[in-house]
């Protein structure tokens, strides 16, 4: 038992050893077998793949040398030396040797995939662009194949609109490629015809039709006849240096195609991806659709920003307008073939405007839209208060429109506006302006207008939309600014408090509330105190020319003595009653000083004892300035408005001027530019509306000083009007105009002069013309001025004019001689009218050919009234005059004729 163990173990190990000789053994012959599908596969595996999957016979393939010296003795030498038999493989693309252990990229795949379709020589006659976004990336020799691969479906769309050219592939993805370029069909077996010299391998017969199915030539032509593919079709194209013999070459077409959006925009970026195919030469041009319809050529780098070349070009058009790219491209033998594409590109509307990053529920704001710059559309309003959509009117005091307008918020809040136009493409432009709306702090509060020292006084105050914000008091005492401590018995708060004012004197008491944007919202109320308890009188420190003043007499032991009142003024006595009005008495009185001045008024007696007692007071008499002025009853936002003041009693006071539009006070240099002073000045109104100028004075007491005297003007707009004329056009042209500009309701008068003499519009212009322009047709040949007015409520005319010249549609005939023959001169003759400022290219076809000079196929001369001709040669022919007047119109006429030997 033991011993058959002993066998039975023996056989088992040998087993063991013969199972994974054989799997060595494959994975060594084989070991693209047993590659992963997520593993990178190199070139020698790629080959194998291939060869298999094509399939391709390996027989007799090793060469000595071997095609790379790098594959000799390779496992998969035979297999690389298969596909360069099939001209599959170009030794020319690996100069530096195969490296069948390396990774193989994305781009050798498509480039071996394509030669399998056959298009080869197709794939190395074509540029342009792949249409990836890693273009750079792609080397020069392997573009033509990436765009033909791409076209038949070998490669496509990715996630990333990369093809990662030259990244290494997994089997998987190299499996998916192979698919789409060698779909499956039943694979015909290669019938081994006998051998020929020269020829070591035979061509495949199709079992099918028994037809031999054409392959590639190989590169290297010192190689013997290649390895036939199985593929019945498509047939691939000789490779560059395979094959020989005689015979005439055939040129394709060039062939060019691109892309072009139909429309964009100013701002819009746009990629041109050419493909060109068989191009000896290529062209971009670009032209631009004229008022009148005519194509006018124009200059790439005037209407693009960008270049375009062999692989097109990333650019972006500068103005609006309808255009037309055109891409031409020429075979090796010089024949022409274009392909255009149209778009229309669109303005980029601005609309972009500022709102104050803080303002209040009593300050108007205002927008100006220029209504051209809207080309025709209309702005739609939006609004959000707080985060929610609301309404515009719900929001504004005021109107928004095209134009924009003038607006005040009615409430606080955060708000956003917005402005959006829909233009004709559908793009929706949009503007959006945020603003915080700070409410107007009311705030009031009480005091007598006289008082004394001994008396507690209740400053109760009235707070509306101040919450959080807290009052700062502050006081003047006799026209200088005083500490409030030192002045006050007691504390004020937001809710006023109970105060005592210590000394005499005439006070001015300012409560001011600051809030979140810095505005200043304050109240101030005078109070003159008096004294207590003392002998004498007491009369205010200050005072004005226009303000009763109150005397108060305070004596004791008077007895039966009357009060003797005296005043001086500057130093010098004067008269009492020529000074003031008013009495005073024993217990004072209440006067009013007539002139401004330093005075001492004085208070005496004599008690029955013969004693004098006296008391004086200083008194300064402050005058009351004034100013006059006038504006103008209307103007318009162009017109400088002269403003010049008739003042009085400023003695070195500054006059402020203030800017009111029916809103409240407004900042002067958002509606104003220039400035006022004391004696004026010269201003404009920016915006239209009506305004008043307030002049504010404030002297050295504090007192401020409102003048409204200068009346309201209303300030209309100044209107635009413009049109556009080409510079030429022809009797036989409809132009078609429109008026551009601000206006929306005025008549618009048209006139119009023919070499600078007035005319008839009626006589002159088919059509007719109105507010909004109009399609006209010039009758006659001439220069022409055609101008558009308008007259405003105030008289104001505005006008614009612009020039074109008109040219005639000549008559041409042209007349050639039915028969020719070679050698003999022929004539040719050119008659009709308007033929004087014409220029004449004379051009021939002959056969089936394309366009010529006609000295290519003729001698003689050719001029605008004709000539001779001399034909060497016997052919169809067809001669074109082709005629040009100085607005580069061309007038084309064809003749044809046949010349006999």
């Amino acid at each position: 038992m033991k011993e058959k163990g002993k066998r039975v173990g023996i056989f088992a190990l040998v087993l063991l050893l013969l199972v994974c000789g054989g799997i060595y053994t494959a994975y060594r012959l084989h070991p693209e077998a047993f590659i992963r599908q997520d593993e990178i596969i190199t070139r020698g595996e790629y080959a194998a793949i291939l060869v298999r999957d094509i399939p391709l016979d390996t027989a007799n393939t090793v060469k000595d040398p071997p095609s790379f010296p790098d594959i000799d003795d390779h496992w998969s030498e035979k297999n690389i030396e298969a596909l360069i038999d099939a001209g599959i493989l170009d030794p020319a693309d690996y100069p530096d040797g195969f490296h069948p252990d390396d990774p193989i990229t994305r781009a050798e795949i498509i480039k071996m995939l394509v030669r399998i379709s056959g298009k080869d020589a197709e794939a190395k006659n074509t540029q342009g662009h792949s249409g990836y976004e890693d273009q750079d990336a792609i080397n020069d020799d392997d573009k033509g194949y990436i765009i033909v691969g791409r076209e038949d479906g070998i490669i496509g769309d990715t996630d990333d609109n990369r093809l990662h050219p030259n990244d290494p592939v997994t089997k998987g993805e190299a499996d998916d490629l192979i698919d789409k370029a060698i779909p499956e069909k039943p694979v015909p077996t290669p019938t081994p015809p006998s051998k020929t010299p020269g020829t070591t391998t035979p061509s495949p017969t199709n079992p099918d039709d028994g037809q031999t199915t054409p392959t590639p030539t190989p590169p290297n032509q010192n190689q013997p006849t290649p390895v036939p593919t199985p593929t019945p079709s498509p047939t691939p194209s000789p490779s560059p240096g395979g094959g020989s013999g005689g015979g005439s070459h055939s040129y394709p077409n060039a062939q060019v195609r691109f892309e072009l959006t139909e429309t964009a925009h100013t701002d819009t970026e746009i990629q041109v991806m050419p493909v060109w195919k068989y191009m000896k030469s290529f062209s971009w041009s670009l032209t631009k659709t004229a008022v009148d319809g005519s194509q006018q050529p124009v200059e790439l780098k005037d209407a693009v920003s960008g270049t375009l070349g062999l692989e097109g070009g990333t650019i972006k058009f500068t103005q609006e307008g309808q255009y037309t790219l055109t891409a031409a491209a020429k075979n090796a033998r010089g024949k022409e073939t274009v392909l255009s594409k149209q778009i229309t590109v669109y303005p980029v509307i601005n609309l972009n405007f500022e709102l104050p990053e803080t303002t209040h529920t009593d300050k108007s704001a205002t927008l100006t839209f220029l209504p051209e710059k809207l080309y025709g559309h209309n702005i739609v309003w939006t609004a959000m208060k707080d985060g929610e959509n609301v309404q515009p009117a719900d929001i504004l005091d005021g109107n928004l429109s095209n134009e924009g307008g003038t607006f005040v918020f009615k409430t606080k809040g955060e708000y956003a506006l917005t402005a959006a136009v829909t233009d004709d493409t559908g793009r929706v432009f949009t503007h959006t302006g945020n603003t915080k709306v700070y409410p107007v702090v009311r705030f009031a509060f009480e005091l007598p207008e006289a008082s004394h020292t001994d008396t507690t006084l209740e400053v109760s105050t009235t707070l509306t939309e101040a919450d959080g914000l807290t009052v700062v008091w502050s006081i003047i005492k006799n026209g200088e600014a005083a500490v409030l401590a030192d002045e006050l018995e007691g504390a004020l708060t937001n809710d006023g408090g109970k105060i005592r004012f210590k000394d005499k004197g005439v006070y001015m008491l300012t409560g001011s509330i600051t809030d979140e944007t810095g505005r200043i919202f304050e109240t101030s109320k005078t109070i003159t105190i008096y004294p207590v308890g003392s002998i004498g009188f007491y009369v205010p420190e200050i005072t004005h020319t226009d303000t009763t003043i109150r005397v108060e007499s305070r004596f004791e032991n008077l007895g039966d003595a009357t009060i003797q009142w005296s005043l001086s003024k500057d130093g010098k006595e004067i008269a009492l009653t020529d000074a003031v009005q008013g009495k005073l008495t024993n217990e004072g009185g209440s006067i009013l000083f007539k002139e401004k001045g330093e005075y001492v008024l004085k208070a005496a007696f004599t008690d029955p004892a013969g004693r004098t007692y006296s008391y004086i007071a200083p008194v300064k008499v402050y005058p009351v300035p004034g100013i006059l002025y006038t504006l103008p009853k209307t103007a318009h936002t162009d017109t400088i408005v002269n403003v010049i003041p008739d003042t009085s009693e400023l003695n070195g006071l500054k006059v402020e001027w203030l800017c009111e539009n029916g809103f409240g006070f407004q900042d002067f240099a958002t509606y104003i530019d220039g400035t006022l002073d004391n004696s004026g000045g010269s201003i404009r109104f920016k915006h239209a509306g009506t305004y008043e100028l307030i002049a504010r004075i404030t002297d050295e007491t504090g007192r401020v000083f409102l003048f409204e005297n200068g009346g309201r003007i209303e300030v209309l707009p100044v209107l635009s009007l413009s049109f556009e004329l080409p510079e030429s056009t022809h009797t036989d042209r409809t132009v078609d105009l429109r008026t551009r500009g601000n206006n929306n309701v005025l008549p618009v008068e048209w006139s119009l002069t023919k070499d600078g003499k007035p005319v008839e519009i009626s006589d002159a212009l088919e059509g007719t013309l109105n507010a909004y322009g109009g399609k006209i047709q010039f009758k006659d040949v001439g220069s022409y001025i055609l101008t558009a007015s308008m007259t405003d409520a105030l008289g104001r005319v505005f006008s614009y004019s612009t020039s074109t010249t008109v040219y005639p549609i000549p008559s041409i005939s042209l007349s050639v001689q039915q028969t020719w023959h070679a050698g003999e001169a022929g004539t040719v003759s050119v008659s009709g009218t308007d033929l004087e400022n014409l220029t004449a290219d004379w051009t021939i076809i002959q056969g089936d050919g394309g366009v010529q000079p006609y000295y290519i196929y003729s001698s003689g001369i050719l001029t605008k009234t004709g000539g001779r001709l001399t034909f060497p040669s016997k052919g169809q022919y067809e001669l074109i005059l082709t005629m040009t007047d100085p607005t580069g119109r061309t007038f084309a006429r064809s003749q044809s004729f046949t010349v006999y030997p």
